[in-house]
């Protein structure tokens, strides 16, 4: 009887709709989803297509000269209130007004209020009112303020949270059931951060997590979820029903369940969290962005943010990150409608994707995939195709398996992506005039394991799908 031939052995196709599922450090590079990244630096996805794409740049709007602490849009007042020091300034990125003294050194919180913004920053709480800044003298001192029964909740440096007077935020004086009104929660033990689960409150403290359920004055205080450790009160934040915090455990999240506590730690933060947890500290933020579908989190002080894409790609309802190194520190951010603001060292910013320099530095963006494995001795690349969208004209290179890294040329006028004199995988159509790129390719190399990395040096791109035919030998 002759020998069978492997020729053919173990044929499959590798399709790759943008590598949705983002970076995956849980285990190591062979042992990842097929759609999981080892790196994507610099990247994000376009919550509309899913698609992979360059980071937008950063205009800078204003440079102030000093550290921007904070910021906040004043949308009844058409300014943008910004902190400094223990300072508190309104812009409208033509003229720049201070406009009165923090009442503490904390970083503020701000929070609309009817016509008005309520300011927390580690002393008595204040009152911008578009015309002045206003300082409660009644109120107790807080780091936190929100609104919440229609009332102004704050908390400070106790295990008590304070609401005001119904509809009055001026109003601290405990008389009757429309004034203020107050809870002791548990032990001794300081609020750390407060948020919402639902209807409920969740309320984390220096060693437990709490709940409160109902409305004044039926208020009922829980026993919360165990393991949810929280940073601080910046290193929270509230999507749909669910809590999301920044913890020495690593990112996880508070959600309803159907169990005996009704709430529960969930570990949102599954592929990263080996990897974030051992660059955490006191400095820990989330910041959301609604109108991105994204979250950025900051462990420590330094450039670098994940970005967590918290619309489910797991089935278990997880989301996917990737990162992204900025040019300045950030210190907070804030959106007004579509635009994305952000504080940034000693100036304010905004997120731009007509540009692909932050602060007049070039963003380069790096993505690496998988490492896919033989069963046998190699992997023979058989059939390519690759799908991508120009935003901005540019360039950078590819490497499939062992080979050499090839330059790609990617513009809006319908020109090969790859450029027109020498084709990453050597075909040599040309393709119809377009902003979407495709090429094909038959035929490739052997590999003895086979990544695929993308380097783009300039411009910017989506990458809407990469299908791979590879056969085993």
């Amino acid at each position: 009887m002759g020998k069978a031939s492997t020729k053919h052995f173990n044929q499959r196709k590798i399709p790759l709709p943008s590598f949705p599922l983002g970076i995956d450090w849980s285990q190591n590079p062979e042992s990842i989803p097929d759609g999981a990244l080892v790196q994507a630096e610099n990247c994000e996805y376009n919550h509309a297509t899913g698609a992979l794409r360059t980071c937008p740049g950063v205009t800078i709007k204003l440079d102030h000269g000093a550290t921007v602490a904070s910021g906040f849009k004043d949308a009844v007042n058409g300014v943008h209130l910004f902190s400094s020091g223990q300072k508190l300034y309104k812009t409208d990125f033509i003229t720049t007004t201070e406009i009165g003294d923090l009442s503490g050194a904390s970083k503020p919180v701000y929070c609309p209020f009817d016509d008005e913004i309520l300011i927390a920053s580690g002393g008595k709480l204040q009152i911008w009112t578009g015309l002045a800044l206003e300082t409660v003298l009644t109120s107790p001192d807080c780091v936190f303020v929100a609104e919440r029964e229609s009332r102004a909740m704050v908390f400070g440096y106790t295990n008590r949270i304070d609401m005001s007077g119904i509809r009055d935020a001026r109003n601290w004086t405990e008389n009757t059931e429309m004034d203020a009104v107050f809870n002791e929660i548990g032990d001794g033990a300081k609020i750390i951060a407060v948020d919402t689960a639902a209807s409920d409150l969740v309320i984390y403290k220096e060693n437990s997590t709490k709940r409160m359920k109902g409305i004044y004055p039926n208020w009922q205080v829980l026993p919360g979820p165990k393991a949810s450790h929280c940073m601080s009160y910046r290193s929270v934040t509230s999507v749909g029903n669910d809590s999301f915090f920044i913890g020495y455990n690593g990112f996880l999240k508070v959600r309803p369940t159907d169990g005996y506590d009704d709430v529960a730690p969930f570990e949102e933060g599954l592929n990263v969290n080996a990897w974030l947890v051992q660059n955490i500290d006191a400095n820990a933020e989330i910041y959301h962005i609604p109108n991105r579908k994204q979250m950025l989190i900051k462990t420590q002080n330094d450039k670098g943010v994940y970005i967590y894409h918290y619309l489910p790609r797991y089935p278990d309802g997880r989301g996917a990150f990737t990162h992204r190194a900025f040019t300045h520190q950030i210190s907070d951010v804030w959106t007004d409608g579509d635009q994305v603001f952000v504080a940034y060292g000693n100036k304010i910013g905004i997120l731009d994707s007509e540009t692909d320099k932050d602060d007049g530095q070039q963003i380069v963006t790096e993505i690496a995939s998988k490492r896919f494995m033989p069963e046998r001795l190699f992997i023979i690349v058989k059939y390519m195709k690759l799908t991508a969208f120009t935003v901005l004209p540019g360039n950078g290179t590819i490497t499939v398996g062992q080979g050499d890294a090839i330059p790609l040329i990617f513009n809006s006028t319908g020109q090969d992506v790859f450029g027109n004199t020498a084709d990453v995988f050597g075909n040599t159509t040309s393709v119809v005039s377009s902003d979407y790129s495709e090429h094909v390719e038959y035929g490739g190399g052997s590999n003895e394991n086979m990544q695929i990395v993308f380097k783009i040096s300039e411009g910017a791109v989506e990458i809407r799908a990469l299908n791979l035919d590879v056969a085993e030998v």
